[in-house]
């Protein structure tokens, strides 16, 4: 767009809707940055005393090697007969 004069060159707001975005995006994208940061340092220590915590424990969850539990049922073998429910 061609200005003919400085006062109509002044008075043009074509342009302030664009400038009005670009700094409102860069306020979004600046607090976006900042809550990141906060998130991570947070979990980070959460991670960190967790697998402290996992690691101090002397055994760990479910059986141990050479034990088996005994809610866990071996699969039958290959060639045996299948069992019918009743009828």
């Amino acid at each position: 767009m061609r200005h003919t004069t400085p006062n109509t060159f002044l008075r043009d707001e074509s342009g302030a809707v664009t400038v009005d975005w670009v700094v409102l995006t860069a306020a979004v994208v600046g607090l976006a940055i900042a809550a990141y940061s906060s998130i991570e340092e947070s979990s980070r220590g959460l991670s960190t005393a967790t697998a402290k915590a996992l690691a101090s424990e002397s055994k760990g969850f479910g059986p141990q090697k050479g034990e088996l539990s005994s809610s866990i049922e071996e699969p039958p073998p290959e060639n045996a007969p299948q069992q019918q429910s009743g009828s």
